[in-house]
């Protein structure tokens, strides 16, 4: 639980000054890991900026680092910061839930999708899918991006394959997940 009691504490004046930039420049997210054999569903918060001051102050109140994207074309670069340790996103979307007003909706989704991820059961699943697929659509730019190259049948497919592995096979799962993807038997 890292930077969660740190948080709650520091977080305090600066809560609304946050909750507007996230509104504004930032994104509340349920984002597919792929790193893994199977899809595992990741709650984040994102907020991205030109400006890196902005940036280096929302990164230090809440404890974690900044990154940097640097685009091919002349343009500034994009500082970023991101949440993704569940616990981490909890406790900030709860705090910062009072002011948010562009991406609420997301926020209780979220929230809902952490709950339901929380209790990790077979009957959570598929309304875990149901609240990725309504944060998706709020979120219109990555919708558009990514409609014509997600197949939503094979990803919900996939998502299945995932936890009944995770269920059968407990804490050894990817290593078996992995194996029987290069057997084809998966």
């Amino acid at each position: 639980m890292g930077i969660i009691f740190r948080l709650v504490k520091a977080i305090g004046k600066d809560t609304p000054y946050m909750a507007g930039l996230i509104d504004g420049e930032g994104g509340i997210k349920i984002n597919i890991n792929h790193r893994t054999p199977g899809i595992i569903f990741v709650a984040s918060i994102v907020l991205g900026m030109t400006h890196k001051e902005t940036v280096e102050r929302i990164a230090e109140i809440i404890g974690t680092k900044i990154s940097c994207q640097k685009k091919k074309m002349p343009q500034k670069p994009m500082y970023m910061v991101g949440i993704f340790k569940q616990e981490d996103v909890e406790q900030i979307l709860l705090e910062l839930m009072p002011y948010l007003i562009t991406k609420r909706r997301q926020a209780e989704l979220v929230l809902e999708f952490i709950r339901l991820k929380r209790q990790g059961d077979e009957k959570t699943l598929d309304k875990q899918f149901d609240v990725y697929m309504q944060v998706r659509k709020l979120n219109p730019r990555s919708e558009t991006i990514w409609r014509s190259k997600m197949d939503y049948a094979k990803l919900y497919e996939d998502v299945l394959r995932t936890q009944e592995y995770r269920r059968k096979y407990g804490k050894h799962w990817k290593a078996r997940l992995t194996k029987d993807l290069r057997l084809g038997l998966a």
